[in-house]
């Protein structure tokens, strides 16, 4: 485990951004995760690495909420509407999680992309990187503490529900997670850190992110806000 401090969040999104920048030189398999820091992320993308040749990037989705594309909280119309629309990334390389208002539909057609672009290794697909987040309950992807077994199933896509809402979410399981050749764990802001302090110092694994344990590298890339004394 490799833990990176940076000032700010911007300083550690342009580490991050670079990072991407350069496996577009040879090609990868990406998994990013929506939330306030992924945005601020692709904005860095599109400010500082707009030449960047990003055709050789598949672009996959950790989680999707089952809302259309238009809507605020759909983690791809975020993804969208700064580097497709702008024309940064090409929308060839992007395989999002498509809305259907039949949410198996919806489930079957992003397991068979993944099937169909990404190679499987110990019978589950091997993504290059998977960037993930933490919630202040210590989920990640959309597997929250009430489902745990989501990090023991065959699949490698399931359906899940936010626990306090209730609103339905498709997620790669801990199985697709933890064949990744390298993981990111992105966290920024005061309020991640008693969190961030139960998943690497007490290894909580009654929490959803401490049972990440990649067969590549793990790194957590944090701002000073969220590292606090770690």
């Amino acid at each position: 485990m490799t833990l990176n401090r940076y000032h700010t969040a911007e300083e550690a999104c342009l580490h991050l951004a670079g990072l991407l920048s350069r496996m577009a030189e040879k090609g990868a398999n990406v998994a990013l995760s929506g939330g306030s820091t992924p945005k601020l992320l692709f904005h860095t993308i599109a400010e500082k690495y707009m030449q960047t040749d990003w055709s050789k990037i598949r672009f996959f989705w950790v989680d999707e909420r089952m809302v259309p594309q238009t809507d605020d909280e759909s983690n791809f119309g975020v993804f969208h509407r700064i580097l497709i629309a702008s024309g940064i990334v090409p929308e060839t390389s992007v395989f999002p999680v498509r809305y259907e208002p039949d949410e198996r539909r919806s489930l079957t057609a992003y397991d068979q992309s993944i099937r169909e672009q990404v190679p499987f290794a110990d019978g589950f697909p091997q993504f290059d990187l998977i960037i993930l987040g933490i919630g202040e309950d210590g989920h990640t992807a959309s597997i929250f503490p009430d489902n745990l077994s989501l990090f023991d199933t065959e699949d490698i896509v399931a359906l899940a529900a936010h626990p306090q809402s209730g609103q339905r979410r498709i997620t790669l399981t801990g199985g697709v997670i933890n064949r990744a050749k390298e993981v990111v764990f992105l966290c920024t802001g005061a309020g991640k850190q008693e969190i961030l302090d139960e998943v690497i110092r007490k290894k909580n694994l009654a929490l959803p992110a401490t049972r990440v344990a990649p067969a590549g590298n793990l790194v957590y890339c944090l701002d000073e806000a969220a590292a606090g004394k770690l």
